[in-house]
């Protein structure tokens, strides 16, 4: 199996930065601030090649970052960061950059492997600055390390890690590989992957970096009980997080953004009775959200940390429960009310944390539920009522009449001891809140850190970042608690920093005085303990946990948390898993982890439903608007007067019908909750009616009998035909006479065959089941654990009663595991073919049966030659493949290597479709003049050397300057200087189909850059692709950096009528970084009508073209190169600071580029007639011969033609060829 994974998840760059120490007084506010404001790309990972064996993958980093950090001693001094990366090295030698991600593997798996391709470049003139101790100390050199002479690697954990072999080439070091040993995360296998792609030689002051690494993972099974155990559910929040960090991730982990309802919320708290009266309201509250809710009586089980973890641990065991999501600690780690916390064994300092508490699956380090405490004073259980108002408040009722406070900010660095990443990293931290929508952001870089915090935050702020050194700058607890008047408009803190989170003595924390503060503070905080902290933790911490909270999918504090320690574990655990583990425990939540943080000014909800209902109704319709449009994804929970709730989620169209046990009488409290809405708060009165006919059960009956057929489980599976007896109850005071009902409904997932039924007379509280039964058939392709609704109305003939049967589907869910090739070699290469087997898992609830299987391919290279297979049953939780029946596979001699073929496997049983599985199938290995791509969406970029993939452009330059004889004229922008940047919008001459989307309008920028439809920036500081915040939507970027006209040397463009093609040509613009008359840059961009050029999508060719090409300004990341999506969450890089991605060639002279979606150029076919001409010409002759050359190929596809003339008595042939023709077919 072959997937496309581009790790860019998210439109914005985060670099873990580095722990390398600075004296004061080096560092100038508005530099920094250009140094954190500069855009990197992010490195991206690429799944080329899955098998049940082995994991083929490909990192691109389009850049490093050099920062200076010298000091008087070291002036020269800089770090050399990878957007996203780590550091590694011992203490003092050179930090050395390193990649990480996680990666799914099988369960019960050794992980081995070896890096099978790179590229590397030298970096001349690096003075790298050393590992350093730890938060606060200047960085110091060891003097042998930087005397060692060769190309040094950082050094990994040899009792955690796996190093991958590895050898040089091409006199440059290979890349230095690791895994750790597996975890499991979100109830997968995982194991963490670090790349170490520099290696330095600290004499010569070089480093040999690389820009693409492929390593190869290898799997061999060490435990095949642990292979075949049976997997619980996933609460919405891990399994969101999995998503995002997690590579290759199997598909059936995988779940819709809105598709599952809350966990488990657990509070553990003492038996005190006056704490539990004064925590029941934050409890009523989750379980009117919708949470399920338990308490952990902490006194029953000793009030140790190993009784409340094994309580813990068998609630997170139990398949009957709901998975365990959250865990609240309520009261301090000591004293009458306290809960105790751990203390790790590691550090030398014995740091507390809970952490430990949420390690309850795999054995490792890895949390697996969200821990946070509600820590408030042993003297004074009134500080519970605070904090418990906080919450409630905050969710609930947050300040409105100001809403200016959601949008504003504090983020603060201390760089005075810990060196300047202090600042870095809440520079970054802005930039995101100002993607994002913040209006203000205070920054504090020095001064009186305390009196500047006050002013900002009593203001009102969502926000706070603060990274410095022990004693946080003068910021006391009581400088929290005291002085913070803030009220409602409550901020997230993040303080990762020495002895910010040292909750367990018997003073107050800082991090504990953001919660307890009673006239503002925070409404959640994360401090560090301990006094021994180390800055590069610290920063990937904060990075992490921010990130999480602002980008990820689930912005509750606890899912940040949890992200930030990923981070943590994701880029340390490999090299130093003890400093992983203890970061992870040192780092505390104090809140609620279920507090869902405002991203923006909340929204309100407009609810339709009804203000009562008959006692016995067991169904409720909800439709949920804000404004006039209707909200999807928003959790819907009726909790009636007994305890019994009922939840679910809006569809598209803002609906969704509750339906369970009847409602018991009284109040039914109906909530609407989602992130970035206000929640509704209602209720519906439910009251006894003279007469109600309502639905009390439903029987099912698949075993032959009634009308049915099935496999006699009593459950609804796909393709049965269910007999349904719905049993009626009367919960009215009077008789019902002649009661009938009327099934329906059901579509897509069912169809009611046989839907009438009678009841007779029904008395008062009596139940009487229906006859005769009715029929559903229920599809074959029925998904597993689909809720199906089928509509009951019940009548007497003057009145009517509507009920909700629900059936929920228990189904086989079958995935592509892995692809195996029975040709040459094992894998696929152009002109190979051979069998092809294909192997499923099943992560569903029922097992399969035997299927048949047809394969299919949209890819133009890749033949399936015998389409098809057959599989037999897979068992729960097993696998199966079709090597008795394989299917046959052929690539064309014409396909390009690295050509990612899309496939899709129909399965049926019985003639029915069951399922319909996409893969995609690797042909052969991308090599150095293969495409570059794709990206998700399916674009590659073909250049001028890619001649083996039979889309090589031919470089032909179409001149627009009217000086020099060309047609074009001006675009009319008014760029001729530093920051006169300019961009005009222009009405394309044809509709040009991009992304899937039909373009009619140009903006052009004068930097290098245009973008379809009207964008007003005029960005001249180049990112990477998919880019940051303020990088422009749909944009085509042929040389994207800081450039500007001269006297004729202007942005033309001209549309070529006669060849269907729009061009804008950058003629000679210059550099605006060295000065006004140096490095010229001619370049164009050509878009080809779809009309005439078309493609099997319908998706428009753009090409690039260089006549001049200076690439020099190593100042400001050079030049981009590439196209991004009109959402700039995807996008195609071929260029970025000076480094070219996997296949692409060096934006040189002479060099043509051409994007267009995978698969979608149409197909050329020749045919000629005859094939040959053969004839003696005398000297001087003519002889005239007729040649019938046809393009057979797809509709609209071009042929090109060349006629080639040989004169066998000539020695060499005396070879020529005419220039090539164009066939339209």
């Amino acid at each position: 199996m072959s997937r496309i994974a581009r790790i860019s998840r998210r439109a914005r760059v985060l670099t873990l930065l580095l722990g390398l120490g600075m004296l004061a007084g080096v560092f100038a506010p508005a530099p920094a601030a250009r140094a954190a404001d500069a855009a990197v790309a992010e490195p991206a990972w690429r799944v080329l090649d899955s098998t049940a064996t082995t994991l083929r993958l490909e990192l691109t980093i389009p850049g490093y970052e050099r920062r200076a950090v010298g000091d008087a001693a070291n002036p020269q001094a800089v770090a050399l960061l990878v957007p996203g990366g780590g550091e590694l090295g011992a203490l003092g030698a050179p930090a050395l950059p390193t990649v990480s991600h996680l990666v799914a593997v099988p369960a019960g798996v050794r992980v081995s492997g070896a890096v099978v391709d790179y590229h590397a470049v030298i970096l001349d003139d690096l003075d790298l600055a050393p590992v350093t101790a730890g938060e606060g100390t200047p960085f110091t050199r060891d003097a042998a390390a930087y005397a060692i002479a060769g190309w040094q690697a950082p050094v990994f954990s040899a009792t955690t890690a796996t190093l991958l072999s590895s050898a040089d080439k091409a006199g440059l070091p290979a890349p230095t590989v690791a895994v750790g040993a597996p975890a499991v995360m979100a109830g997968q296998d995982v194991v963490a992957l670090t790349i170490a792609p520099a290696r330095y030689d600290a004499p010569a002051r070089r480093a040999a970096v690389c820009d693409r690494v492929v390593v190869e993972l290898r799997f061999d099974i060490v435990d095949a009980k642990a292979a075949n155990a049976a997997q619980r559910p996933l609460p919405r929040s891990f399994a969101l997080l999995a998503q995002e960090q997690v590579l290759n991730l199997p598909r059936e982990k995988t779940l819709p953004a809105d598709g599952a309802e809350p966990g488990l919320w657990v509070a553990v708290a003492r038996s005190n009775a006056t704490l539990r009266a004064k925590l029941q309201p934050l409890i009523d509250w989750r379980k009117r959200q919708g949470y399920s809710v338990e308490v952990v009586d902490a006194d029953a089980v000793g009030n140790t940390t190993d009784g409340i973890k094994a309580a813990l641990q068998a609630i997170y065991d139990d398949p009957a429960r709901p998975p365990l999501e959250f865990v609240v600690l309520v009261g301090d780690a000591g004293g009458t009310y306290g809960v105790p916390t751990w203390n790790e064994q590691l550090s030398g300092y014995g740091g507390e944390g809970d952490h430990y508490y949420g390690m309850l699956d795999g054995g490792d380090i890895l949390a697996d539920v969200h821990v946070g405490r509600l820590s408030f004073s042993n003297s004074s259980l009134s500080q519970l009522d605070v904090l418990v108002n906080k919450i409630l408040n905050y969710e609930k009722t947050p300040p409105m009449a100001d809403t200016a406070w959601f949008g504003r900010a504090l983020v603060m660095g201390d760089e005075s001891a810990s060196g300047i990443t202090t600042i870095w990293v809440n520079q970054w931290l802005k930039t995101q809140l100002l993607g994002l929508g913040w209006a203000r952001v205070d920054t504090c870089w020095g001064g009186n850190f305390p009196t500047q915090m006050t002013a900002s935050l009593n203001q009102g702020a969502s926000v706070f970042g603060y990274r410095g050194y022990l004693g946080m700058s003068g910021i006391q607890s009581s400088t929290i608690s005291s002085l913070l008047t803030n009220g409602g408009k409550l901020p997230v803190a993040l303080l990762p920093t020495c002895d910010t989170g040292s909750f367990a003595s018997t003073s107050e924390c800082r991090s504990e005085a953001w919660m307890r503060a009673a006239n503002g503070g925070g409404i959640a905080a994360v401090g560090t303990a301990t006094t021994g902290t180390h800055t590069r933790y610290n920063n990937a911490f904060f990075m992490g946990a921010w990130d999480g909270l602002l980008h990820g999918a689930d912005h509750r504090v606890g899912a940040g948390q949890t992200a930030g320690k990923v981070c943590l574990y994701t880029n340390y655990y490999v090299g130093e898993p003890d400093r992983a583990q203890i970061w992870a425990v040192w780092n505390s939540l104090m809140g609620d982890p279920a507090t869902d943080m405002w991203i923006g000014v909340p929204q309100t909800l407009t609810v339709t439903a009804p203000a009562a209902l008959a006692l016995g109704a067991g169904t409720l319709a909800v439709t949920v608007q804000s404004g006039a449009a209707p909200v999807s994804g928003l959790l819907v929970c009726a909790l009636d007067a007994g305890g019994a709730r009922v939840r679910g989620i809006t569809d598209a169209q803002g609906h969704v019908t509750l339906a369970g046990a009847p409602f018991a009488t009284g109040s039914l409290q109906l909530t609407v909750s989602g992130h970035g809405f206000l929640p509704y708060v209602g209720a519906v009165t439910v009251g006894q009616q003279p007469t109600f006919c309502g639905l009390l059960s439903t029987q099912i009956i698949d075993n032959g009998t009634l009308g049915s057929s099935g496999n006699s489980n009593g459950q609804a599976n796909p393709g049965e035909t269910l007999a349904l007896v719905p049993t009626i109850r009367n919960t009215g005071t009077t008789t019902a006479f002649g009661v009938s009902s009327t099934l329906s409904g059901g579509a897509p997932w069912a169809t009611v065959t046989s839907g009438a039924q009678s009841y007779g007379d029904i008395n008062a509280a009596q139940s009487v089941a229906a006859a005769p039964a009715a029929l559903v058939t229920l599809a074959a392709d029925t998904p597993d654990g689909q809720v199906v609704a089928l509509d009951l109305v019940a009548t007497n003939g003057a009145l009517t009663w509507d009920s909700t049967v629900l059936l929920t589907v228990s189904a086989p869910r079958l995935s592509v595991a892995s692809v195996t090739f029975g040709g040459p070699g094992g894998s696929i290469d152009p002109g190979e073919g051979g069998a092809l087997t294909v192997t499923l898992t099943n992560g569903g609830s029922l097992a399969s049966g035997a299927l048949t299987a047809t394969l299919s391919t949209t890819s133009p290279w890749l033949s399936v030659t015998d389409a098809d297979g057959a599989f037999p049953g897979v068992a729960l939780g097993g696998s199966g493949s079709n090597a008795g029946a394989p299917f046959a596979v052929y690539a064309s001699t014409e396909c390009f290597t690295g050509h990612l073929a899309p496939c899709t496997l129909v399965l049926s049983s019985g003639g029915e479709t069951v399922a319909e599985l996409p893969f995609v199938v690797t042909v052969g290995t991308q090599m150095a003049h293969s495409p570059t791509g794709p990206d998700a969406y399916g674009y590659y970029a073909f250049d001028d050397t890619d001649i083996a993939s039979g889309h090589a452009p031919v470089y032909d330059w179409v001149e627009l300057t009217p000086a020099l004889g060309g047609s074009g004229v001006s675009v009319g922008l008014s760029d001729y200087g530093w920051e006169q940047d300019d961009t005009k919008v222009v009405t394309l001459p044809f509709t040009f189909r991009y992304y899937g989307k039909e373009q009619t309008e140009l903006s052009i920028c004068s930097n290098g850059w245009v973008a379809f439809g009207q964008c007003s920036l005029v960005s001249y500081h180049n990112a990477g692709i998919p880019g940051a915040g303020g990088t422009p939507r749909a944009m085509l970027a042929p040389f994207w950096d800081n450039l500007m006209q001269s006297g004729d040397n202007l942005v033309y463009h001209w549309y070529d009528a006669v060849e269907h093609r729009y061009i804008v040509q950058w003629r000679d613009m210059v550099q605006c970084y060295q000065g006004y008359t140096q490095h010229p840059q001619d370049f164009q961009l050509i878009l080809l009508d779809p009309a005439y050029y078309q493609t099997i999508s319908g998706e428009g060719m753009i090409l690039f073209q260089y006549k001049t090409v200076n690439n020099t300004d190593d100042l400001n990341a050079y030049a981009t190169v590439g196209i991004q999506s009109p959402d700039g969450q995807d996008g195609l890089l071929y260029s970025y600071w000076n480094h070219t991605m996997g296949g692409a060639a060096t934006v040189a002279a002479g060099r043509a580029i051409l994007f267009m979606p995978l698969g979608g150029l149409l197909q050329p076919s020749a045919v000629v007639t005859p094939s040959s001409v053969t004839a003696g010409v005398a000297p001087g002759g003519v002889i005239t011969r007729d040649l019938l050359v046809t393009n057979a190929g797809d509709a609209g596809s071009l042929l090109q033609v060349s006629l080639a003339k040989l004169d066998p008595a000539v020695m060499g042939g005396n070879k020529s060829a005419e220039p090539a023709q164009v066939i339209r077919s």
